[in-house]
């Protein structure tokens, strides 16, 4: 009788979801992406896009400024226990040369009893890098400074990762984004910055935004690989 409730004990245990403890997980920006349920790398017109696809930055037509902190119990890569504090400027570049948008964001996690994460990052994205009949293509990238500490144990350590992305718009209403996160997957003893591909597609109408993203995740720490798909307007 003991080994069956052992054993259920055990296969209930696999069973929970396990909380999102890894380094630098894709959390989001603010109150609106998240409450999109991160389906934004696709969106053109906020600058928590950064978070999503550094190609949407190129949109921007005045400079934005944002800070945003939330207390998160869920991200899109499961249950999770943190405080995150975000703040971006996004800077218009309209030169022939350079001809998009640059921005600067700084972040602050701290997950509960487990550690700390800072990340200190820069971006570009074009605008209008390839005109279309009825829109156009445009890429971006951004390197970011990533640190992170733990409270016990853990191998704490400043690294290096890259975001790149793409942003294909094929009407006024519509629009087609891919991103690439944290590559290079940085690692921090057994904890890493998880490598992160999302696509998405977003539609305009009347004001609003309907908008679907679908992510693969690599494995982390606490969770294994994942893949998801968010729907949010």
């Amino acid at each position: 009788m003991r080994s069956v409730r052992a054993l259920f004990a055990l296969l209930l245990t696999l069973a929970l979801p396990r909380p999102a403890q890894a380094s630098f997980e894709d959390a989001g920006f603010g109150p609106r992406d998240v409450a999109m349920g991160g389906a934004f790398c696709a969106v053109a017109d906020d600058p928590g896009v950064l978070a999503y696809n550094p190609a949407s930055l190129g949109q921007a037509s005045s400079l934005e400024t944002s800070m945003a902190y939330l207390r998160q119990f869920h991200i899109p890569s499961g249950e999770s226990d943190r405080d995150s504090t975000r703040a971006a400027v996004v800077v218009p570049l309209r030169q022939e040369i350079l001809n998009g948008a640059l921005a600067f964001d700084v972040r602050y996690d701290r997950r509960t009893n487990v550690g700390g994460d800072r990340a200190i990052g820069i971006m570009y994205g074009t605008r209008g890098l390839k005109e279309t009949e009825r829109g156009g293509v445009d890429f971006g990238g951004g390197l970011k400074l990533l640190t992170s500490s733990f409270d016990t144990g853990g191998k704490s350590g400043t690294k290096l990762a890259l975001d790149l992305g793409g942003l294909y718009r094929f009407s006024d209403r519509y629009a087609f984004g891919a991103s690439l996160l944290n590559f290079g997957s940085p690692k921090f003893g057994a904890d890493r910055a998880p490598l992160v591909i999302k696509v998405g597609v977003a539609e305009q109408m009347r004001g609003v935004i309907f908008a679907v993203d679908f992510t693969k995740r690599e494995s982390s720490m606490g969770t294994g690989g994942q893949h998801t798909m968010a729907l949010g307007f």
